[in-house]
């Protein structure tokens, strides 16, 4: 059974990922208001499902089998199933489907009753109560690697989240992470399996972490991915955790056309390839409006325009380091965000919104004027991740919104030349899902 309090986003996501499966509606407080059983589609308990869905008078525990769930409401107190879905005369749901079948494609066998009891999201004190505590970081020396299960993801801004154990859980990942010994010649590869919260994966890996820590170990490259779930804690363990991030090392390899860089993706077909153009410094002062100028202005090669937008895509990509530039000093991590911004919005066409505010800002900042920058936004020659409000007004400047959402992969490499300028190569592609995922990096299923 999987229990979520206080977080809307989190079991929203769960709910549309996991459709199968039975929910009990449960009052926070009044002790005379019934526990309602639903189906999780019932029509009734998704009709709340856009807000105050665990924030208001109730929380939510979902759970795939019904009988289990049954006998833990009725032990709750007051309890009856749903008038609309009748879920005690739906047929039973087979445990090898679901979150068991997660488990079942990643060779641990499931089991064959519920799932072991798990919060999401909780404080420390609800997660002792269950006998699990909300996170467990390790790090294992043999093979310089860093694991770390929670209840639910790093967020960026601490102050808005009320979950006192999530600095804690920072805290202590860091200090792992610092313990890794960088690799020469290695990229770090990072991955993370679970829900989002609506977080971009590079925030999820490394901004919400902390990309200065990372800095030392990201010297060579960085690899990052989302995976298509969790990963369970090793066994004779049973907690299960809706969470999962890993840090470890990588061979370095040239490009990623043979699918083999990823866990859980293979290129699908290349959409748009570029190679050695110009590109501002890159460092910890780099904005993304002069890296979008770059790709918008420079040569590349638009090899395939999707009738729709993309849902998922990656880059491979190597960034030319001039020949002045001490290696030791640039790091991907510091860079990673305002480099991939910058790719993605320049393969966007703005949709005209704010148009002439947002271009003639842009101009101020540009080697450019307002009406060159006008014609670069609406560019549709290039806008293979489609047309959408790229960018708008935000109090004296603007605000980007490129779907960075969808980059689900990306393999970034540094590569030191004998030129005076930075250069920047690589390839959009698309993303296919892995029928068998690949061992995790520095080792395990």
């Amino acid at each position: 059974m999987l229990t979520f309090q206080n977080d809307d986003a989190i079991y929203r996501q769960w709910i549309s990922d996991h459709s199968a499966g039975f929910v009990v509606n449960v009052p926070y407080h009044a002790a005379s208001t019934p526990s309602v059983l639903h189906t999780a589609t019932c029509s009734s308990i998704k009709a709340f499902a856009s807000k105050n869905s665990t924030t208001g008078d109730y929380y939510k525990v979902w759970g795939m089998n019904r009988d289990e769930l049954v006998k833990w409401a009725n032990q709750q107190g007051k309890f009856q199933e749903c008038k609309v879905c009748k879920p005690l005369s739906a047929p039973p749901i087979s445990v090898a489907t679901s979150a068991q079948s997660t488990l079942q494609r990643q060779g641990v066998q499931p089991k064959t009753s519920a799932v072991d009891d798990v919060v999401v999201p909780v404080n420390a004190d609800a997660s002792a109560q269950s006998g699990h505590p909300p996170y467990i970081v390790q790090r294992s020396n043999d093979t310089n690697t860093v694991e770390a299960w929670s209840v639910s993801p790093l967020p960026f801004e601490f102050h808005k989240v009320k979950r006192p154990w999530l600095a804690d859980f920072k805290k202590e990942l860091i200090g792992a992470i610092d313990g890794l010994k960088g690799e020469p010649n290695r990229v770090l590869h990072t991955v993370y399996g679970g829900p989002t919260a609506g977080t971009d994966i590079e925030n999820l890996l490394i901004y919400n972490v902390d990309p200065g820590h990372l800095a030392p170990l990201t010297r060579y490259g960085l690899r990052f991915e989302m995976l298509s779930s969790s990963i369970p804690l090793p066994q004779p363990r049973s907690e299960t955790y809706p969470c999962y991030y890993r840090y470890a090392f990588a061979d370095v390899t040239d490009n990623a056309d043979d699918g083999r860089n990823f866990v859980s993706w293979q290129p699908g077909r290349t959409l748009a390839r570029w190679t050695n153009l110009p590109a501002p410094p890159l460092n910890t002062s780099t904005k993304l409006h002069p890296i979008w100028y770059a790709v918008r202005t420079g040569h590349l090669d638009i090899l395939h325009m999707p009738v729709q937008a993309p849902t998922r895509f990656g880059f491979d990509i190597s960034i030319g380091l001039p020949a002045n530039t001490k290696a030791s000093k640039t790091s991907v991590s510091n860079i990673v965000k305002p480099l991939l911004d910058g790719l993605i919005s320049a393969f966007h066409a703005h949709n005209g919104k704010n148009l002439d505010y947002v271009s003639n800002w842009l101009a101020t900042t540009l080697p450019t004027e307002a009406a060159k920058v006008k014609l670069l936004l609406q560019e549709p020659e290039r806008a293979v991740l489609g047309t959408r409000q790229l960018l708008w007004k935000h109090g004296m400047g603007i605000q980007w919104n490129p779907a960075d959402d969808r980059c689900l992969a990306a393999d970034i490499r540094l590569v030191p030349h004998e030129s005076s300028k930075w250069l920047l190569s690589g390839r959009l592609f698309e993303l296919d899902e892995l029928d068998a995922p690949s061992s995790l990096p520095g080792g395990g299923a």
